[in-house]
Parts: structure tokens; C-alpha cells; sequence
């Protein structure tokens, strides 16, 4: 019997702890988290619908301002531009920023360049991981990776649709990390020299219906110096050239 009764006088203070709780969370601007569940404005989420009810938040604010893989539904694929390191690069030189191409009208990423340096890269580098959003990038299918435009080694986004390309497993690696570590070698051994690394798809033209090709048909790398000048990378065939052409070939 006391058994009984020391359960529901613990029912009971439970309750009355989740009444309070709930009467109060409206009236907590420290915790965006609180109260009823809003939609939150598209354009404070990098183009991403969400709920404020299960945001990612630390100390009362939202993580880094960021809406992480927690989230309910999106606008268009297009609109996000939600970098997961943003706060880190802005720190940098405006100049050592990633410039990302906007995403074509059907969705698709047009290119990245950014000039940077060693030091940059020793900053930004992150780990890879990429989004599992699954319409980021449009037209994966079957055995294809997730392929960043500016790598991760070098703090390219694991979140932005701008980043990403569909490309073949074998093409995006060994291949294409190939490339990128050549660039990562020739600033290791110029530690104060400012170099330009761009990095293109290459779509096909859209089928006589109108649909498009998203799947690339190529990827194209270049590295400059400080005057434009072309530093010669080389080729997964063997021979260095100034520009890259990388064939995205199914295997």
C-alpha cells in the first residue's frame, strides 16, 4: 500500500513539473526551441523549411545558426546555401573565400573556384561528410558519390547543394582526390603562395523533351598562380597538362 501511494505521489509531482514547464515555454526567449511548434522563415535557413521544435541548439541559440540534418522537408533543392562551416570562413580574408556557381534552373551545380594558400587550407580543412539529403545533388543513382566541387581538405561545405555533383565511385575516388592531393602537395611545398583552384561540370546538353542530363559528363580542374599563370597538374593518364579534363565514366 505505501508502495502504492509513494508511485502516484511521484505521478503526481511529474505531472504537475510538465504543467509548469509547458505554461512557461512560451515565455522563454532564451530557448527558440520552447513553445509551440512555427515554421521557421525559409530565408533565415538558407532556402530550408524546418520546425522550431526539434532545431539543433546549444546554450539557448541555435548551433552555429545552422539547421543541421534534423529537419522537415525544404523549398527547392536550388535555394539552400547552408555552409556547415560558414562561421570558420568567415574569418578569412574575403578574398580566400569560396566562390560557389549558382545552381542552374534545374538544380544542378555549375562550378566553384577560391583562391587560397596553404595556411587556408590548414585552417578550413574538415572532415568528409557528406549531406544525406537525398535531392542533394539531383540525379544520383545507383553506385555514385556525392562529389564535392571544392573537397573537404581544403573546408569545402558537406551541406551546400552548390558543392555537389553526382559523380561515379571510382571517378570521385581514387581519381579525382587524385587531383585534389596534387594541389595539396604544390601548396604544401609554396606555404606563401596564393594559388587558384577551379573546378567545373560538365553537363550534357538537356534530351529533345526538354529533361535534363544530371549526371556530368566531365569535371574540369585548373590551378593558377598569382598572375593567372596555369600551373601544370598531372592528368590520371600520366601526363601533366594546364587544364584537368576528368571523364566521369560509369565503371
Amino acid at each position: 500500500m505505501r508502495r502504492f501511494i509513494r508511485q502516484t505521489l511521484g505521478l503526481l509531482v511529474l505531472s504537475a513539473a510538465l504543467l509548469v514547464r509547458h505554461s512557461n515555454s512560451g515565455s522563454n526567449p532564451s530557448n527558440p526551441n520552447q513553445g509551440d511548434f512555427q515554421v521557421v522563415d525559409p530565408t533565415a535557413t538558407g532556402g530550408q523549411r524546418t520546425v522550431t521544435g526539434i532545431l539543433e541548439y546549444s546554450g539557448g541559440q541555435f548551433h552555429a545558426g545552422r539547421v543541421r540534418e534534423v529537419r522537415t522537408g525544404s523549398t527547392t533543392p536550388r535555394d539552400r546555401k547552408t555552409n556547415d562551416n560558414d562561421n570558420d570562413w568567415s574569418q578569412q580574408d574575403p578574398k580566400h573565400q569560396p566562390q560557389y556557381g549558382d545552381l542552374d534552373k534545374h538544380g544542378r551545380a555549375t562550378g566553384m573556384s577560391i583562391t587560397m594558400n596553404w595556411q587556408v587550407r590548414e585552417d578550413m580543412r574538415q572532415e568528409t561528410d557528406p549531406t544525406r539529403a537525398k535531392d542533394i545533388p539531383p540525379g544520383m543513382v545507383g553506385k555514385m558519390n556525392k562529389g564535392h566541387l571544392l573537397g573537404a581538405q581544403f573546408g569545402g561545405s558537406n551541406f551546400d547543394a552548390r558543392n555537389f555533383t553526382p559523380l561515379y565511385r571510382p571517378v570521385n575516388s581514387p581519381t579525382m582526390l587524385g587531383v585534389e592531393n596534387q594541389v595539396r602537395d604544390y601548396m604544401k611545398a609554396n606555404p606563401n603562395e596564393d594559388v587558384t583552384y577551379s573546378v567545373t561540370p560538365n553537363y550534357p546538353p538537356d534530351n529533345a523533351d526538354g529533361t535534363p542530363n544530371y549526371i556530368p559528363e566531365s569535371v574540369t580542374i585548373t590551378l593558377t598562380d598569382s598572375n593567372g599563370n596555369p600551373i601544370q597538374l598531372e592528368h590520371p593518364k600520366g601526363n601533366k597538362v594546364d587544364v584537368v579534363t576528368i571523364d566521369n565514366k560509369k565503371p
